[in-house]
């Protein structure tokens, strides 16, 4: 009965202790991180595949008629399974699909290219495979952008504005070990995106 009695007087301290605690961290930001141990968990994926002082080399691993199929039926976005050699690392039983709405559609029409942008997901066909933490990735082929930069140049414009932005670097793509594309930025999706 006591307790019952004074339950309004404890949940008004404790929010109130909450809200002090709110507003003493926006005023002393640079305190509480040093207090909590320095700046963000920086994630395995961060450094391995983002580190945009190395092009990364992606070797996608497929069977050729499932890649000639696929690329037959891009219009569609249905996955394949296919393995992945990521600088030197090989993630087996990937899902890969091409991805897009305009470039794809003009790739499809175009007779000349197909040179679509991909999706892969990691763990499409195995629950909770990553490729060093990641789930899902993005091999965009920079459609219209002849300096293969403009994304790239948009993510650090961000950063150096303290902006949140994409994770991006530079890719070199072949297929069964085949030298297949040019080198394109690929970008991190989350899974709150996908």
């Amino acid at each position: 009965m006591v307790a019952y009695k004074h339950i309004t007087k404890i949940i008004s301290v404790i929010v109130a202790a909450a809200v002090l605690v709110c507003v003493l961290a926006l005023m002393f930001p640079e305190r509480v991180t040093e207090t909590f141990g320095g700046g963000g968990v920086a994630i395995q994926y961060e450094t391995e595949l983002f580190d945009t002082s190395r092009i990364i080399e992606i070797d996608i691993q497929m069977d050729e008629e499932q890649w000639a199929d696929m690329l037959a039926h891009a219009a569609e976005e249905e996955y394949y399974s296919c393995d992945v050699v990521i600088n030197q690392e090989t993630i087996y039983n990937v899902g890969i699909r091409p991805k897009g709405n305009t470039s794809l559609s003009s790739i499809v029409m175009d007779p000349d290219t197909d040179r679509f942008s991909f999706k892969m997901e990691f763990d499409r066909y195995v629950d909770g495979q990553t490729c060093f933490g990641l789930d899902k990735l993005v091999l965009n082929n920079n459609y219209a952008d002849a300096t293969n930069m403009k994304e790239a140049l948009v993510y650090d414009m961000y950063r150096y504005l303290d902006v949140d932005a994409s994770l991006y670097n530079y890719a070199r793509i072949s297929v069964n070990g085949e030298y297949w594309g040019g080198i394109w930025p690929w970008r991190l999706w989350r899974t709150a995106f996908s």
